[in-house]
């Protein structure tokens, strides 16, 4: 496209008067310059501009002419309308901005940065809508300009507007769902789906040619069930991964407490074998002798397997207290962080309270069991071993004299 060529066209139409909606308006040719410059344009096939009343060699400095826009060779020069509505009847304008056009009824160009006419600034930002909701459609028609959705059955949505629907645009509602469909969005995919079925919903039961604009002028229930759309899936997707993790952490936490058996059971196995020996090792003495020796060693033994086996027991009972700990917490985050949906996972964590409460009663099983076969052995050995009263009364008689003595 050759903008020098757009912009001495714009030049001139803009030293022009143009009745509304006309295509023929009046020049005063001021000068030489001027002269020159109308010369140039009517000479200049691709420009499209003619004088219908005379010839350009009659025409001289001072004059007014009438000037007839017809239709510049649109790859060469550019977009040229008379009124908005008109540069809108064009399916390329309605869904993306030309490179260099210009209004005649505002007078404006593209290529101007400033002062730009409201209605502009609205089209602008219809086109931010449809650049978003092209990616919700399956393809799009480009030379109808028609977002096309195959479902179970074909729905269009032609893109079609008129200045009209601009008017009544809501920007800040475009701003909104612009933004919350930005590219780096983790879940963008998801919401262009919402949106698209929003869409569809919306304007389902609308005369085809109307549709978009039926949406543009309810962009506000649009952009509602673009949000409600995408709770419910947050919802979902939040619960689904919520439970998940919780059924994660409950086989992790039901291994943990399991474990605190588990670890401690090749002990337990030694409480039976230790009481057969204590039941088979110990004999009747009524003297001082090596058999005596042998039940005080049994019985040390005894006490020494208890004593370690209590200390493990402490141990795996500090292992469930710090588990229960754990699981407290994440009860407590859940509920913090989740509290619609905490509820529904009570059961995760009443299963891990039951665990925990098996595995103390099984520990404290332990304990009694360990206390009553020590007990039993001590008393076995008191039985058949006499001298061993005897024994102890004289080491307390000899420490209550080291006592006194000193």
């Amino acid at each position: 496209m050759n903008l020098n060529k757009f912009n001495q066209l714009v030049d001139l139409l803009q030293q022009t008067q143009f009745p509304a909606g006309s295509r023929e308006g009046r020049l005063h040719v001021a000068d030489a310059a001027a002269l020159a410059e109308l010369r140039a344009a009517v000479d200049d096939d691709h420009l499209g501009v003619v004088l219908p009343d005379e010839e350009i060699d009659d025409v001289v400095e001072g004059q007014t002419v009438t000037v007839e826009l017809l239709e510049p060779r649109l790859g060469t020069v550019g977009v040229f309308a008379t009124s908005f509505d008109e540069f809108l009847r064009s399916p390329t304008a309605r869904i993306a901005r030309p490179t260099a056009f210009y209004v005649v009824e505002l007078g404006f160009s593209s290529e101007e940065k400033n002062n730009i006419p409201a209605i502009v600034g609205r089209y602008d930002a219809a086109l931010s809508l449809i650049s978003v909701l092209r990616d919700t459609a399956t393809y799009v028609d480009e030379p109808t300009a028609t977002l096309v959705y195959l479902d179970k059955e074909r729905f269009d949505v032609p893109i079609k507007y008129r200045s009209a629907d601009l008017d009544g645009l809501d920007i800040d509602r475009v701003a909104a769902i612009v933004a919350s469909l930005q590219a780096q969005d983790s879940h963008r995919e998801q919401k262009l789906a919402i949106l698209g079925q929003a869409l569809r919903d919306l304007t389902k039961s609308v005369a085809e040619p109307d549709r978009f604009s039926f949406a543009m002028r309810n962009l506000n229930e649009l952009h509602t069930s673009l949000i409600e759309g995408y709770r419910l899936f947050a919802a979902s997707f939040s619960y689904a991964k919520i439970r998940g993790e919780l059924e994660a952490a409950k086989v992790e936490y039901a291994g943990k407490i399991h474990k605190a058996i588990a670890d401690i059971q090749n002990q337990l196995l030694g409480l039976p074998v230790a009481t057969v020996i204590v039941a088979t090792q110990m004999k009747q003495t009524s003297a001082i002798d090596a058999q005596f020796w042998t039940n005080v060693a049994v019985l040390a033994g005894a006490w020494i397997f208890v004593l370690l086996l209590a200390m493990l027991l402490r141990n795996q009972f500090h292992t469930l207290s710090s588990l229960e700990q754990d699981i407290e917490k994440q009860r407590s985050d859940l509920e913090t962080k989740y509290s619609s949906i905490a509820p529904q996972f009570k059961d995760v964590f009443r299963f891990l309270s039951r665990r925990l409460s098996a595995q103390r009663w099984s520990l404290w099983l332990v304990a009694v069991v360990s206390l009553f076969a020590i007990g039993l052995a001590t008393f076995f050995f008191a039985m058949l071993s006499p001298p061993a009263l005897e024994l102890l009364k004289h080491v307390i008689a000899m420490a209550r004299h080291m006592v006194g003595s000193s």
